[in-house]
């Protein structure tokens, strides 16, 4: 499923995917938009029925690839910036509700605020030898995502939408030291970034 996130806009406004098939059976594949929210390091899904979605169930036969299209109803400009996830769910036939095994692939889909305004703080906790936690508090209206993270021994990516706090378990080379130090990281577009972070221990 390509790309695995679209963010909308006034010039953009609608979002699509293209579901590209490895099976070598035709499938069926329902189509939902759910509510994306960050309660207490969890992501939590919930349906969110204002969208138009084409098609909202399809058939892919074998090696085949389909454009899915979502759009918003209206036009709103929210203060803070809406994250959902567009969830494709394998449909067994014959089945009244999809299995808990059922094949699921999402993708992430931003309806950016009017007045875009990040502001994170990072903290850096000891967790044990070679281990750490890295806490992001996102006191923004936007989300942002990390990956490439320089203290980091083993690799970690995740977003932290608006609002949220996350918490990423690190892999590091060796003990922290003092109370402040600089983190980098790369952003969803791969761009350096560089982070003032607490050091507690």
């Amino acid at each position: 499923m390509q790309p695995r996130d679209v963010t909308i806009t006034r010039t953009a406004s609608i979002a699509e995917f293209q579901f590209s098939s490895l099976s070598a059976q035709p499938r069926i594949f329902d189509v939902r938009v759910m509510r994306w929210t960050q309660r207490n390091g969890q992501n939590v899904l919930t349906p969110a029925p204002g969208f138009i979605v084409v098609p909202s169930v399809f058939s892919i036969d074998p090696y085949q690839t389909v454009l899915v299209r979502v759009e918003p109803r209206g036009n709103a400009s929210p203060s803070t910036e809406q994250s959902y996830k567009v969830v494709l769910t394998r449909v067994v036939p014959g089945a009244a509700a999809p299995p808990q095994n059922a094949r699921r692939l999402e993708a992430a889909l931003f309806v950016p605020p009017a007045k875009p305004a990040v502001d994170p703080t990072f903290t850096l906790k000891s967790a044990g030898p070679q281990r750490a936690d890295l806490v992001v508090v996102n006191g923004g209206n936007e989300h942002i995502y990390i990956q490439n993270v320089s203290v980091a021994d083993a690799p970690v990516a995740g977003y932290v939408l608006a609002n949220s706090t996350q918490l990423f378990h690190l892999r590091i080379n060796g003990p922290l030291h003092g109370t402040d130090a600089e983190v980098t990281f790369d952003d969803a577009q791969g761009r350096r970034q560089t982070a003032r972070v607490t050091v507690s221990q």
